[in-house]
């Protein structure tokens, strides 16, 4: 990787997701900057929805990396949303299953935590899901 970098060098790592990551590939990150020194930054979500550290990837970068920038993401009641909720098609909250559900992009919503505890989605949420299905 080193030689790949001296001919064509690599200016910044960009990493998105990096929830689904391997605690392996966050420490390859971590190589990249101290042995090549390339910045990376590295973007993803911290809790899942079951309101645990997602993964180990995020147990690795939270003790590696240098600096932490939290993105501040806003509840529906205005409050700061540290929690994702994931919920049905009835806009209930889901409290089993598993946590990532493909195809499932429309049913999670950045909470804060009591909403998260009490499992409200909010009206934004609750308006979408009343909204017709379009027929493909």
């Amino acid at each position: 990787m080193a030689a790949e970098h001296a001919k064509k060098p690599v200016t910044v790592v960009l990493v998105d997701e990096v929830q689904f990551m391997t605690a392996d590939q966050v420490r390859q990150l971590a190589w990249i900057v101290d042995e090549l020194n390339v910045p990376v930054m590295a973007y993803g979500l911290k809790n899942n929805v079951y309101g645990t550290l997602f993964s180990d990837a995020i147990i690795a970068m939270m003790a590696l990396a240098q600096d932490f920038q939290e993105i501040k993401q806003l509840c529906h009641c205005g409050r700061k949303a540290t929690m994702i909720l994931k919920y049905d098609r009835n806009g209930e909250a889901v409290r089993s299953g598993p946590v990532v559900e493909i195809g499932g992009e429309g049913r999670y919503v950045s909470v804060c935590r009591p909403h998260w505890t009490k499992g409200d989605i909010g009206p934004a949420a609750r308006q979408l899901l009343a909204q017709p299905v379009a027929a493909e």
